[in-house]
């Protein structure tokens, strides 16, 4: 198994989607790192999905053998999934740093007027109203509940982890929002502005990792000073032996930057 994305060798949802929350979105959260194209092994049928009201690239895998469909939404440097199942909560998936353009959202670090990272809160702009939308369609979908609005639980890793959380502050008002269950996740706002969720907030943090405390509590820049916290619960997960650190780290990487990495987070959750 890599330690890189995409994870064309990672076994997705190995007990079937629907079993487990955690593990649905941690491998949800891994999902989301793959390129379309590394999913033709997985014997899934991938179809294009047209819609005047989502500008995003759009496309939906039926993963018949897991018993979920998942809709797949790419807007420039961002892709989310959307996975729906019968009698299942949807689970929104974001995901993480892969490119410049995610770098330099994740180092725009001034708090925006409603006390959030401006980077952060820009990028959820970006694909709400797509999300929205395809949020929607799932109503139409052979696997949706029927009219009832079914629940929502938004997750991700790293950049995809902060997105998750700050797209629940901004989307909660107008959906059915129940959890964000987030992995490595930064800092994403000021005390005021995150102190009371109206969602279920868990954060899970494996061994030391550094990403979760960033930005800084107080963080300075040339032309900007502020205050970050985190809030939500907080579950530690114990690293486990993995031949991964031996066979794709150098000996002098730093542990903390190892502990990382998603399929690490993985083995820690599935053990």
């Amino acid at each position: 198994m890599k330690i890189e994305p995409p994870y064309p060798d990672y076994p997705f949802f190995r007990n079937g989607f629907g079993k487990d929350i955690v593990r649905d979105c941690i491998d949800l959260s891994i999902l989301a790192y793959s390129d379309l194209r590394s999913l033709e092994f997985q014997e899934c049928s991938l179809k294009s999905m047209s819609n005047d009201q989502v500008s995003l690239v759009d496309k939906v895998l039926d993963w018949r053998s897991k018993g979920v469909q998942i809709r797949w939404l790419v807007e420039g440097d961002l892709q989310v999934l959307v996975a729906f199942a019968p009698h299942c909560p949807i689970i929104v998936a974001f995901r993480g740093t892969v490119n410049l353009v995610n770098w330099l959202r994740d180092f725009d670090c001034r708090l925006n007027s409603e006390g959030f990272h401006e980077g952060f809160w820009k990028a959820v702009g970006v694909f709400t109203p797509g999300l929205m939308a395809a949020l929607e369609m799932t109503r139409e979908n052979p696997y949706s509940d029927g009219p009832n609005p079914k629940e929502i639980i938004f997750t991700g890793h790293s950049l995809g982890a902060a997105l998750a959380a700050a797209a629940a502050f901004r989307m909660v008002p107008c959906c059915n929002i129940k959890q964000a269950i987030t992995f490595g996740q930064p800092r994403i706002g000021s005390s005021n502005a995150i102190e009371n969720p109206k969602f279920q907030w868990t954060r899970y943090v494996h061994g030391d990792d550094m990403v979760v405390k960033v930005p800084l509590e107080k963080t300075h820049g040339f032309w900007y000073s502020t205050k970050y916290t985190h809030r939500g619960e907080q579950i530690d997960l114990a690293r486990v032996p993995s031949p991964l650190l031996n066979r794709e780290f150098p000996f002098w990487f730093p542990q903390k930057i190892r502990d990382h990495v998603p399929t690490l987070y993985a083995e820690s959750i599935w053990r």
